[in-house]
């Protein structure tokens, strides 16, 4: 089964909105980025936006200001904060877990505290742009995140505009792991800005999708829109997101 979410991160949309806009444009749910304050407190106002929108929350992500280094002493802290929700994966950047100063066992740790709670997790790579390129190679390069992702049996989340940032090929990346990837964080790419409606790019997201479509196994696929040059109402964005939806179920 394929879902499709739409990232609370999408463009200068607030979080409020971005359940609006889900509701409207039927959605399957959100993925939710959580905040620092979710970490200790109850995210009170997202329930409430789910439970009037009627939209879930299906996917998380880690709190954005924890994704280039998570210490270990917040390891259980952000797992509970994920059982707020019942998302069906809950991502994290593998650079926050493996830091230059924390053994590579700490991701494979991390992985078994969260099943003690119940909760799937996922790893995300970086794009390869500086400072993210002095972290350990590991963390941004497409086939060294994919092995040792696999040798420490990890699975796996593929952005498509970090991986493209990073010189790798989306559908061979893909086909090459796609039975360890759960979620896919998708947007377009044009060679300098990352994060982009899809067909406002040059990726090959129709291989991908297709690609995609042949496995057919169970996936979250996230429209990750953070720009919308050419795009400057509301409602101009609010088409391109509409566009690249439609792209989508093309494919599904």
């Amino acid at each position: 089964m394929i879902h499709i979410a739409l990232s609370t991160k999408c463009g200068d949309f607030s979080v409020k909105e971005v359940f609006q806009l889900a509701k409207e444009l039927r959605f399957d749910g959100v993925e939710y980025i959580l905040s620092l304050n979710d970490l200790w407190t109850s995210p009170k106002k997202v329930l409430e936006y789910s439970a009037f929108y009627k939209v879930p929350v299906i996917s998380l992500h880690q709190p954005l200001s924890l994704a280039y280094y998570a210490p270990p002493v917040l390891f259980e802290t952000l797992l509970r904060a994920g059982r707020h929700f019942s998302a069906q994966v809950y991502t994290f950047h593998l650079c926050s877990l493996l830091h230059p100063l924390q053994p590579d066992t700490f991701p494979h740790i991390f992985l078994e505290k969260a099943r003690r709670y119940n909760i799937d997790v996922s790893f995300e790579s970086n794009p390869a742009t500086f400072p993210l390129t002095l972290l350990s190679p590991q963390t941004y390069q497409p086939h060294e995140f994919a092995a040792f992702c696999k040798h420490y049996n990890l699975p796996m989340t593929l952005d498509t505009s970090h991986i493209a940032k990073s010189k790798g090929d989306i559908v061979e990346f893909y086909t090459a792991n796609s039975t360890r990837i759960p979620v896919l964080h998708l947007s377009d790419f044009d060679g300098h800005t990352q994060h982009l409606p899809l067909g406002m790019g040059d990726l090959p997201l129709t291989a991908l999708l297709q690609a995609l479509k042949k496995r057919c196994q169970n996936t979250t696929l996230v429209l990750e829109l953070h720009h919308f040059p050419r795009c400057e109402s509301p409602e101009d964005k609010i088409q391109a997101l509409k566009t690249s939806l439609l792209f989508l179920r093309k494919f599904l």
